[in-house]
């Protein structure tokens, strides 16, 4: 329902809004049936199109208002064009881009499918590879009003590997990454391109060997449009990313700004520890990065149980915050007679609801000391990310008095 009230106050209701975009593709001349689904935020065009809003909604309400028309025209034009690209390589080479992004979309996508376009043909998902582990790396084409990812069908017909294809990639995104790196602190610098692949230059890596950073380059990649890049011994220039980072995660097109590290020429995960002179800041970066993801993969994992009516607990990743300290931990709880699939977190809270609801928190352990207890019975899930662990039984009260909980 669309309130009388939407958008006095400069931001319309998440309903008012998908209202807008129907209009613009429309006016945009989109011809096919337009439904609204409200409960996973997105239009369905047709039998074969979706458009999932979310991004959109933030950006749109994240401008000034005498901007906001124009910019629904642009994105309708964007959304409504079709994404089928040439099967003839030479036709779209000199568009193909190295596309970088949280290793969680790509991963979730045939999920995505499922849900959103049950009768697509899912060898239409994108070609991919993990990249420095929580991010992924795959091949775009880039034109001026849109951006399509490839599909390992396509790289077949084309008759390139993806290596390939990445190849192609990287010489035209070369000669387009020309521009000067903004300092945001001694020796903390900020990519200046602002072009929807500025985290996709991290395909580029002597590209960052030519910044003056102490130590090994480490890269935060909090969102598409905004990469900041310190050395590895300088802790003073981590925090100050850090803190930028974690401000852009409530930016439009968020990423995971969980910080990585140039090893040579291959960007591996930056090690921090409680030890690390700016650990809270670099945890609650990837904590809240790891939120995001955890929160996407549980909805549409709840939502694929409902539809096979399969009676598995998907635990929620969560956030506490030290009240003393103020530094953010992650946790999730595994409940007594509940089948469930465990987040990788670091504590585990274990309840017993078959006690009295005063006495039912037991109490909290380690993660790497419930796995060294339940061993086997922890069982990570194949081809799951972000990885969960399926739990069908509850520690005995030996394991309990083991665990020594907290």
């Amino acid at each position: 329902m669309v309130s009388i009230l939407d958008g006095v106050f400069g931001k319309p209701s998440p309903a008012k809004f998908a209202q807008l975009m129907t209009r613009a593709l429309q006016d945009a001349g989109v011809v096919d049936p337009i439904e609204f689904d409200e409960g996973s935020f997105l239009l369905r065009i047709g039998q074969n199109n979706v458009v999932n809003l979310r991004n959109y909604y933030d950006e749109y309400c994240a401008l000034p208002r005498g901007s906001r028309k124009e910019y629904l025209a642009q994105m309708a034009v964007t959304a409504g064009t079709p994404t089928d690209l040439p099967e003839r390589l030479e036709e779209v080479r000199e568009a193909l881009v190295p596309r970088i992004r949280e290793r969680a979309y790509y991963e979730l996508l045939p999920m995505h499918y499922a849900r959103d376009l049950p009768e697509a043909d899912p060898k239409k998902l994108p070609s991919f590879r993990p990249f420095a582990d929580h991010l992924a790396i795959g091949v775009a084409a880039d034109f001026p009003d849109r951006i399509s990812e490839v599909s390992a069908e396509l790289l077949e017909t084309w008759g390139v590997s993806l290596e390939e294809a990445l190849e192609i990639g990287r010489e035209n995104l070369w000669k387009r990454s020309a521009g000067k790196w903004e300092a945001l602190a001694d020796g903390v610098w900020l990519s200046p391109w602002r072009d929807n692949l500025d985290v996709c230059r991290l395909a580029l890596p002597t590209l960052f060997r030519q910044l003056t950073v102490d130590g090994d380059p480490v890269a935060f990649a909090p969102n598409r449009d905004h990469l900041i890049v310190t050395g590895s011994r300088d802790f003073v220039g981590q925090g100050v990313a850090a803190a930028f980072a974690i401000g852009l995660l409530d930016e439009p097109r968020p990423m995971n700004g969980t910080p990585i590290e140039l090893d040579g020429l291959e960007w591996k995960p930056y090690q921090f520890g409680p030890d690390h002179p700016v650990w809270p800041l670099l945890q609650r970066l990837h904590i809240r990065s790891q939120i995001e993801d955890y929160s996407t993969q549980k909805a549409l994992l709840d939502e694929k149980h409902e539809r096979e009516e399969t009676d598995i607990f998907v635990a929620s990743y969560q956030g506490l915050e030290k009240q003393e300290t103020k530094e953010l931990r992650s946790m999730c709880t595994l409940t007594k007679t509940v089948d469930t699939l465990l987040p990788k977190a670091e504590w585990v809270v274990f309840m017993d609801v078959d006690l009295p609801k005063d006495k039912s928190f037991l109490g909290e352990a380690r993660w790497e000391r419930v796995v060294e207890v339940l061993g086997g019975r922890m069982v990570r899930q194949e081809g799951m990310y972000p990885e969960r662990y399926r739990v069908q039984e509850f520690p005995t009260p030996e394991e309990i008095r083991a665990l020594k909980l907290k």
